[in-house]
């Protein structure tokens, strides 16, 4: 399955308000249930294709500011959160991750910024056409390294330098939290 195709399939799911998750997974698990066992491993490996551009140092960072913080296994779910807010808002993070602050000005749904069910859905409907998982090999691997030069995700200078837009978005009040502390202000909170 190529990337057009795949796209096509989640763009067909993804609503304007992204409030609506459980009519998401439920039309997108009925879809998947269409597909028959080789069809949902190259959709399964298409993910991970699309998944695979995402991982960069400027992603990772771009979740770490989002999120407050990930680790592997969270930066995944991130991704599918990503992947589930449509292949227009995807396509732009990728290739510009600090574009996020101006898709998040206008969010409407919620702050958890994480979806495992949007990736583990190919496996599910897998697992439940076929008895299990035995055959479910995908046709891509994770990439052993994130793109980019490697930084400090976690140090707020490099965060601004490398992320100003989602910085100031996430940062901006944490700063002016702490700048009343040091001025003996009791009103920071």
């Amino acid at each position: 399955m190529d990337q057009r195709t795949f796209w096509k399939i989640i763009d067909e799911f993804v609503s304007e308000d992204k409030l609506e998750a459980e009519y998401f997974y439920a039309e997108f698990a009925e879809r998947l249930a269409e597909m028959d066992a080789g069809e949902l491993i190259e959709f399964a490996s298409a993910m991970r294709e699309a998944l695979n551009t995402a991982v960069s140092w400027d992603m990772m960072g771009a979740a770490q500011l989002i999120t407050g913080g990930v680790a592997e296994e969270g930066f995944e779910g991130f991704c599918g959160w990503l992947m589930a807010q449509g292949s227009d808002v995807f396509r732009q993070a990728v290739s510009h991750p600090d574009s996020l602050a101006d898709y998040l000005r206008d969010y409407e749904g919620g702050d958890l910024f994480e979806d495992e069910d949007i990736l583990g859905a190919p496996m599910s409907a897998f697992e439940e056409k076929t008895g299990g998982l035995e055959d479910f090999t995908l046709q891509v691997s994770r990439p052993l390294e994130p793109e980019g030069e490697q930084w400090d995700l976690e140090e707020p200078g490099e965060q601004a330098a490398r992320l100003p837009q989602l910085y100031a978005y996430f940062m901006a009040d944490d700063e002016q939290d702490d700048d009343a502390k040091e001025e003996g202000e009791d009103n920071y909170v």
